[in-house]
């Protein structure tokens, strides 16, 4: 990490081997989550980034339970999975345009 407070993709798949994570499936999800974490897509997180990320990630289990709620809104045939079809209904339904 650098006075400017940033690490990069590299810096970070770095310091997990060097901490012995040395599973790629453990890798792989770890550098998905750095990805998540890197806002602006600049490919460092900084610490405005990381505090963001840490702060969303506290609210997780309320914003899983509201993204499910919605999901089960949509899928109105309960089979799993959304079509564009359902999710117009629910646009439509909350008084909102099809989508384009």
């Amino acid at each position: 990490v650098g006075t400017n407070y940033q690490i990069s993709s590299a810096q970070f798949e770095h310091f997990l081997r060097s901490v012995d994570l040395t599973d790629e499936v453990g890798l792989d999800f770890a550098c998905k989550a750095f990805q998540l974490m890197d806002l602006d897509g600049s490919g460092d997180v900084d610490c405005d980034e990381f505090f963001a990320f840490v702060q969303i990630s506290k609210q997780m289990p309320k914003i899983q339970k509201s993204i499910l709620k919605f999901f089960d809104f949509v899928d109105t045939n309960n089979n799993g999975s959304m079509t564009v079809s359902e999710f117009d209904s629910a646009r439509s339904y909350l008084g909102l345009p099809p989508l384009p």
